[in-house]
């Protein structure tokens, strides 16, 4: 089963049955839902709003309007990029943050880089301020000796040079002068190195301005960093940050779109039905799907995903008194199997659903059924209403109560195979949940017509003839039927 995350799912038709629980359903597993409504003020759309999450969307949406349709098509894609647009803003600012404390770090190591370098300079400033003191210190120590030595030296030299100059003359004396010059000369140069000293120190002040240059020089290059890397930055802290940027940038895709919605008119002989509920069936059974479905195939195209047709046993076998609406469910199960023929080149899975009975409102209530009688008797020409009779269409009213009786109300193997239509790798094209769904299939695929047709007359069938066919025996006998269950009039 592939995963549920990022798969939005969009279904019609939620306003109460099927639809509005799958709608719950769907949601509580974790799917983005897009749900259409009839009535958008309705206590149904109102339900779902109090009992659902924040992934779930609700959208007022006609079926069989071309406009509306459209409208969902570009509000549901309108959410879904803005889903997309937020998730890449949040995974920017996050992924700025990091950047920013990078920059930040950076920062630091400058810091560290121009202190280091401000302290070697300083360092070594003060080994050649050391340096410079011990040479003043040495050359004005030699120099002092030298030249005291020079002077003794020459005053010596000076005095046997006298006494020298006196034996040979002048000659002695010019040489003791230029001996004491000469050694006065070393003492000057001595006195020179102690200069070098102050010299030493002086290149020691330039190297501790240079450790201070390179200190500030880091501070700034790492404030540039960080005003480069993290100009803009959020608070993403913990979990929310690992959440963030271990999901890709493309959040949700419309993975699914699950036509569910469907009326069934009165239910009556296909020769009673005015052509407004054969009309009315064939635009919200199946003209409804088929438009909205032409509508999100390029979104589905994007996601290679789902469509699921919600159709009816009726539109798999034929079933009487169901000619409008097992007509258009019919129409829907054939181009549910022609699309999933010519889209699997897409990559996009097409499934449609043969359920049995089960318990919604699709059917109406009483009331409803005795307005819609009443417009089926109005609506019928003489003779036609005179050959079925008024009886046999009274008839007709009563069997909608029975038949919503032998409904399930679990839709728990609905439930379990949408699921599975929805995530499978190789999801089936026919489901068919319900009790005897298949069963009737196969029986009809399998068994002679006339057996299928004595079968299905046996358990749907109504079983009152209508007038222009009962016998005087069977008329006297409805007549009395009809006296005994008829109210008792008070006085009479």
């Amino acid at each position: 089963m592939l995963p549920v995350n990022r798969k939005a799912v969009f279904i019609t038709g939620t306003d109460s049955g099927i639809g509005h629980e799958l709608a719950k359903y769907l949601d509580s597993l974790g799917f983005t839902v897009f749900v259409s409504v009839l009535d958008a003020a309705g206590p149904g759309a109102k339900k779902l709003k109090e009992t659902c999450s924040e992934r779930l969307s609700i959208l007022q949406l006609d079926i069989t309007s071309s406009a509306q349709i459209k409208e969902a098509y570009l509000e549901i894609r309108q959410k879904l990029q803005n889903e997309v647009g937020k998730r890449e803003y949040f995974g920017k600012m996050c992924m700025q943050s990091i950047e920013g404390r990078k920059g930040g770090s950076e920062e630091g190591k400058g810091k560290t880089e121009g202190g280091e370098r401000g302290k070697e300079g300083k360092m070594e400033g003060g080994r050649e301020k050391k340096n410079r003191g011990r040479g003043e210190r040495e050359g004005r120590k030699n120099g002092g000796k030298e030249e005291g030595k020079g002077k003794t030296e020459g005053g010596e030299r000076g005095k046997e040079g006298k006494m020298e100059g006196r034996r040979e003359g002048g000659k002695g004396k010019t040489e003791g002068e230029r001996e004491g010059r000469k050694n006065g000369g070393r003492g000057r140069e001595r006195k020179n190195q102690g200069r070098g000293g102050r010299e030493g120190r002086k290149e020691g002040r330039e190297r501790k301005n240079r450790g201070r240059e390179g200190r500030k020089e880091g501070k700034m290059e790492g404030r540039r960093e960080r005003g480069r890397e993290g100009s803009e930055t959020v608070s993403c802290h913990g979990n929310t940050l690992v959440h963030l940027l271990a999901l890709p940038l493309s959040l949700a895709e419309l993975w699914a779109v699950i036509n569910n919605a469907g009326i069934l008119g009165f239910v009556a002989d296909g020769e009673l039905l005015p052509m407004s509920s054969y009309k009315q069936c064939m635009d919200v059974n199946f003209f409804g799907p088929v438009e909205l479905s032409k509508m999100f195939l390029p979104l589905l195209r994007k996601s290679k995903g789902r469509i699921i047709n919600i159709s009816s046993l009726a539109g798999g076998i034929p079933m009487p008194l169901f000619a409008a609406y097992g007509a258009s469910k019919a129409a829907l199960s054939m181009f549910s199997g022609v699309m999933r023929q010519e889209l699997s080149k897409w990559g996009i899975k097409v499934a449609v659903f043969h359920p049995s009975g089960f318990k919604t409102s699709i059917g109406g209530n009483p009331e409803d059924w005795k307005k819609e009688e009443q417009m089926l008797l109005e609506s019928l020409a003489p003779d036609v209403k005179k050959d079925y009779g008024e009886d046999y269409i009274h008839k007709l009213r009563m069997f909608l109560g029975q038949m919503t009786s032998i409904c399930s109300s679990d839709f728990s193997p609905v439930f379990s195979d949408v699921l599975h239509a929805l995530l499978a790798e190789h999801p089936r094209g026919l489901y068919t949940p319900g009790k005897n769904s298949y069963t009737f299939l196969l029986m009809f695929c399998y068994t002679p017509l006339w057996f299928y047709d004595f079968f299905m007359d046996k358990l749907m069938g109504v079983h009152v003839l209508p007038s222009a066919l009962q016998t005087p025996e069977r008329k006297n006998r409805s007549q009395a039927e009809q006296e005994i269950h008829a109210p008792v009039k008070n006085g009479s």
